[in-house]
């Protein structure tokens, strides 16, 4: 299971409350949060900018967290004296695999395979 920083938790928070200010201040002027957005778009920028920023620290925090798993399984392959192949790793993996699209993975256990034969 991914686990979800609390820093990046935090910042969600403040995404929601600038998106739940705009969307009460739609609801009070009854027009939708779009209409909010074009017309005053430096707050929309505001709110898109805010919103990108939490969603790429995510994406990096679960990057993270699939490398360390695909490593570890590494190792463990790698501690077994077999050669830690695609299918090795990811039964290794095993529930955590579906988390991972697979260019994804392919990506991922080719840099921990050369950083692996490299040390």
């Amino acid at each position: 299971m991914l686990s979800v920083p609390v820093s990046i938790a935090d910042d969600f928070n403040s995404v929601n409350q600038v998106y739940d200010a705009l969307k009460g201040l739609a609801d009070k002027l009854q027009v939708g949060v779009d209409y909010l957005r074009y017309y005053f778009p430096a707050e929309g920028d505001k709110f898109l900018s805010r919103n990108r920023c939490f969603r790429s620290e995510e994406q990096e925090q679960k990057r993270v967290h699939k490398k360390k798993l695909v490593r570890k399984a590494m190792i463990e392959l790698s501690g077994r004296q077999l050669y830690p192949s695609h299918g090795g790793v990811k039964e290794l993996i095993g529930e955590d695999f579906k988390k991972f699209q697979f260019k994804e993975f392919a990506e991922i256990w080719s840099e921990e395979i050369g950083k692996l034969l490299n040390s």
